[in-house]
């Protein structure tokens, strides 16, 4: 299949959860075969892993490709654009994306849900199948550092819980990584046990450091750094959003966002390397679990029928 996926953003400028899930899927239907491309309003780069970045052309490629992918932010630009050339395929990544762009049936020949919560809270009426962001262990594992991390400083995703937990917690070593979207809060001067790392797409340089991964999040649908960091058998410790409740399943150690007490005693907890070692092998059986390959499979499997019946089958 020729696919195009014309998008907002894309790494290497732009990597956070959403954009690494299409990535990850860009480079597993490369790998088997079919050619893809991306297109946004800008790049830094013509290509990222393989895959080419095209900042012009775009309705050019539209009318060239078998299946077009879109998210978030492109969603309503690509749906006018596309006007029923081509099907169209939806990532979504909450509960809302579809009703905030205004999407209808006609409009989306397949949506793709980003976990088994997301599809039941969209209850689309029409094609839709769940593929969990595909994480390959062997792009992840490293070694594990001393410090506790929270990634994106984006008051949403817990910056005021980890700045507390630093404040109160100066003995520890932390790790601040600045994250791609949101206004991001980072504390003027700098506590000395805190290491601030700016956005980057070696996510692995990061784990590198940490020992433990924060989540304070008020809201996930998914939660794919928590899974990146089970590849090095890094345990969570997260707010319990639906979407980290499914993604980290047995493996993640989780307590309200606003208990500040009950974090600090949940890291303190991991100072007993028994209780450690328990819960950093029950994240490395959960990695192994999450198999990346399976959900490209599906997702390749549903595009082909889509593309075999179109334009018969509008729907």
């Amino acid at each position: 299949m020729k696919i195009f996926a014309w998008v907002h953003l894309y790494p290497p400028d732009h990597c956070a959860g959403a954009e690494m899930m299409l990535h990850e899927i860009l480079l597993g239907l490369k790998k088997r075969g079919h050619d893809v491309s991306v297109g946004v309003n800008s790049s830094s780069a013509p290509e990222w892993e393989g895959i080419p970045v095209y900042t012009t052309g775009h309705w050019d490629r539209v009318a060239q490709a078998d299946i077009v992918i879109t998210h978030l932010d492109q969603t309503r630009a690509v749906i006018k654009a596309n006007h029923r050339q081509r099907p169209l395929v939806h990532l979504i990544h909450n509960d809302r994306q579809l009703k905030y762009h205004g999407v209808a049936g006609d409009d989306a020949q397949l949506v793709v849900a980003n976990s088994e919560w997301i599809r039941k809270a969209i209850n689309w009426k029409w094609r839709t199948i769940v593929v969990r962001p595909p994480v390959h262990p062997e792009r992840y594992k490293t070694t594990r550092g001393d410090a506790i991390t929270l990634i994106n400083l984006y008051g949403p995703k817990g910056a005021r819980t980890f700045w507390q937990l630093a404040r109160i917690m100066p003995d520890r070593k932390f790790v601040a990584v600045v994250g791609g979207y949101g206004a991001q809060e980072i504390m003027d001067p700098l506590p000395e046990n805190v290491e601030l790392v700016q956005h980057t797409p070696d996510i692995r340089e990061v784990y590198r450091k940490s020992r433990l991964l924060l989540m304070p999040s008020i809201y996930e649908s998914w939660g794919r750094v928590a899974v990146e960091a089970m590849a090095s058998g890094i345990p969570t410790i997260a707010h319990p959003t639906p979407g980290l409740l499914e993604s980290l399943a047995e493996s993640g150690t989780f307590a309200d966002r606003d208990d500040i007490a009950a974090w600090v005693e949940a890291v303190r907890k991991f100072d007993d390397p028994a209780h450690y070692k328990a819960v950093s092998e029950k994240a490395l059986a959960r990695s192994a679990e999450l198999d990346p390959n399976q959900e490209i499979d599906a997702l390749e499997a549903t595009m082909a029928e889509i593309v075999a019946a179109w334009p018969n089958n509008r729907l």
